[in-house]
Order: C-alpha cells, then sequence, then structure tokens
C-alpha cells in the first residue's frame, strides 16, 4: 500500500500550502505564479478566496495547524499501510508493478507484460523456491495467451508446490494443453487426475474432465462429471445454462433417457426423507472478516475420514444467512448418493478462494452425526482455518 503512504503525505503538503497561502495573503504577498504548478503541482486557481485556506491565520498557529495535519497524515499512512498492505507488498514488491520508463502506463497487455518481466527477473534471481511466485507468473502468462511460457512456468511452480494445489494443478492442465494446441494429451489428463484427487469439488478440473471424456467418446462420464459441477455454479448463471446443455447433448450421445439434465431427474427422484435441511449463519466476531464475494460452500461427508463431499451446495456470503437443502440433487457420485447415507457430518465454509479446499483465511463451522431426513439443522460458521 505504498500509494497510500504517498498519498497522505501528498495530504500533508497539500494542507501546507494552502495554509501558507494564507499566511502570504494576511501579510499582503502574493505568491510567486512559479512556485504553484511545476513547484507543487497544485494549480494556480485552485486557491480561492472564499476558501479555508483564504481565511488568516497568525504565524504560530499557522505553525501549529502545519503540525498536526502532517503529524496525523503520516500516522495515518503508516496504520493503513501496517494493516493492509504488508502481506501482498512483502511477497510481490510494488516495483514490479511501476512501468519502466519508455513503457506504456497501467492498465494494458503491454504494462501485464512489462510486470511478467519484471517479475520473472526477480524471481531468477531471488526467487528460486518461490511457489506462490511461479504460478503468479505462469497465469500473467496466461493472462497474455503465452501458453508455452505458462506451461513451462507452472511445470517450475509444480516441483516446489507438490499436488497440494488443485487449482494449479488445473490452471497447469489447461496452460499445457492450449500449449498442446487444444489437444488433450497424456499429460493433461493425469494433471486433471491430480486435481480431482486434491480437490473432487474443483470447478476447472471438473470441467476439464468432462472435456477430456467428452472428445474421447466416453458421453456417459462426460455427462456425469459435468453433472457433478452444476451445483457448483451459481444457479440461472450463463456457465451453468452452458454446463446444463453440455450435460444433455453428452447423454443423448450416450444413449441415456433424453429429459431434464441428470441432477434435476435426480431431485425429482428423490423423496422428502432423503435430505437434509437447515440454516447456516455467521458468528458476530467474525462478521469482518467476511466479503459479500466470498464463496460460501455448504456439503455433508460421510462419517469416518473421507474428506469428500458426499453432496454439496453453493452460494455467496452475502446470502447468510443462508437456508440450504443437501438431497440426492446435491450428491457429487451417482453411485454415492446422500440418500444411500444414515447420517453424514455437516461442513459450511465461506472459502476466500473460491475452491471447497480448506485454505488458511478460509472460515468455517460443523456438525457430525447429523441424521438423513433431518430439519431445521443450524449451522455455525465460528472458527478460522490457520
Amino acid at each position: 500500500m505504498l500509494s497510500i503512504v504517498i498519498a497522505c503525505a501528498g495530504v500533508a503538503v497539500a494542507a501546507l500550502l494552502f495554509l501558507l497561502t494564507a499566511y502570504l495573503r494576511e501579510k499582503r504577498m502574493p505568491m510567486p505564479v512559479g512556485d504553484t504548478p511545476a513547484a507543487h503541482d497544485i494549480p494556480a486557481h485552485s486557491v480561492k478566496s472564499d476558501s479555508v485556506a483564504a481565511m488568516p491565520f497568525s504565524g504560530r498557529k499557522m505553525s501549529l495547524v502545519v503540525a498536526v495535519i502532517s503529524f496525523l497524515a503520516i500516522v495515518t499512512g503508516s496504520i493503513l499501510y501496517w494493516k493492509l498492505g504488508r502481506s501482498d507488498t512483502e511477497k510481490v514488491p510494488s516495483s514490479l508493478f511501476e512501468p519502466k520508463q519508455g513503457e506504456a502506463p497501467h492498465g494494458g497487455l503491454s504494462d501485464l507484460d512489462g510486470m511478467a518481466e519484471r517479475l520473472a527477473a526477480r524471481l531468477n534471481a531471488s526467487g528460486q523456491n518461490d511457489g506462490n511466485g511461479w504460478v503468479l507468473l505462469a497465469r500473467t502468462y496466461v493472462e497474455l495467451k503465452r501458453y508455452p511460457e505458462a506451461a513451462s512456468t507452472f511445470e517450475r511452480a509444480h516441483k516446489l508446490i507438490g499436488d497440494s494445489d488443485a487449482q494449479m494443478l488445473a490452471d497447469y492442465a489447461d496452460a499445457h494443453t492450449m500449449a498442446n494446441g487444444r489437444r488433450f494429451d497424456a499429460k493433461s489428463k493425469d494433471l486433471v487426475v491430480r486435481a480431482l484427487k486434491t480437490d473432487p469439488a474443483n470447478q476447472k478440473a471438473l470441467e476439464l474432465d468432462a472435456s477430456v471424456a467428452y472428445d474421447t467418446g466416453d458421453y456417459k462420464k462426460a455427462a456425469a462429471q459435468w453433472a457433478k459441477l452444476l451445483p457448483l455454479l451459481p444457479a440461472g448463471s450463463d456457465h451453468a445454462l452452458v454446463i446444463s446443455a453440455n450435460i444433455a447433448e453428452a447423454r443423448s450421445r450416450a444413449g441415456l433417457p433424453a429429459g431434464p439434465p441428470i441432477l434435476l431427474q435426480r431431485a425429482a427422484q428423490s423423496s422428502a426423507g432423503a435430505g437434509i435441511n437447515g440454516s447456516v449463519r455467521l458468528a458476530p466476531a467474525l462478521q469482518g472478516k467476511v466479503a459479500p464475494g466470498d464463496t460460501l460452500f455448504v456439503f455433508a461427508r460421510a462419517p469416518g475420514e473421507s474428506k469428500a463431499p458426499v453432496a454439496i451446495v453453493r452460494a455467496t456470503a452475502a446470502e447468510l444467512p443462508f437456508a440450504f437443502t443437501l438431497d440426492d440433487s446435491s450428491s457429487m457420485i451417482a453411485s454415492a448418493r446422500l440418500s444411500s447415507m444414515k447420517e453424514v457430518n455437516l461442513v459450511a465454509r465461506v472459502s476466500k478462494s473460491g475452491t471447497a479446499v480448506a485454505q488458511p483465511g478460509d472460515l468455517e463451522g460443523s456438525l457430525s452425526a447429523v441424521k438423513l431426513g433431518a430439519s431445521g439443522v443450524q449451522l455455525l460458521i465460528d472458527r478460522d482455518i490457520r
């Protein structure tokens, strides 16, 4: 947040100029024209006779006010930098985002290209083991459509991070496929499998897996994978409509019965006692840690050590307190429907990253051994994930 400190320092300078103007007027000494626009970046017409700056001040009062305003501006800037600017700027220096002499100003692909070059130079010089830095560089290359460089950079990040980050694995698979002429190969498929093993609900991995199956003629699997993806998407969104159409097309090609998408069919077939409903709310102590756009997941797991969701619904933190229903229509796997369970463990999680895998900074609440058919269940999100 270097810009905050600079802005606050600017406030102090501006205050000093306005007060100095008033002081000079009081003494009936005209301000030299050369002291305003060029020397201080303040247009001469900005100091008006009816402004606060035009009121007379004694030299002692003016000095006191200037000192107080300058002190408050510096202290405010320091506090804001401490609170808001440390975590990101310590990892990625702000100089990476400052254009070099002769470079285009911020806002275009040429600027993004320059940022990629600076980030690559920093990583090669001193960030050889910075896995997250290499991921950031790879995603920058993707934005620039430099897919071969993105794929090789993801490969470098993967060697450092391993399979712990499902989103990175899915992005790596996507970049590798694009660099391969939009063709899935053995490496693409392996990366998708790894991503789904790490996070069975990763949206990009599910979509890639469905696309792989569709391209290879396994339409039944494609329909099943898209069916897992659909409940994770915002209801009624363009993406959800596209996936619904994909499911219908894949089912038709697989020779499966025509009709609504498989998830809607399962919902119609589930009985009233085959689900769990209730509401999720956020503990008051955590209210300040949630943004309206954060993703909310509510999911059921089979009792035991399994972390894979049996059923899942998605919403946003803006919808809290959130009324949920989990039933066969939200099941992840057709062969392991929620209705086949006697009891499950429930989890509600606010995700900053938008993925269902827990990350530091996410917020969570859970209930164990909830009986199938339970109604009015109260889930409280009451803890940080560290």
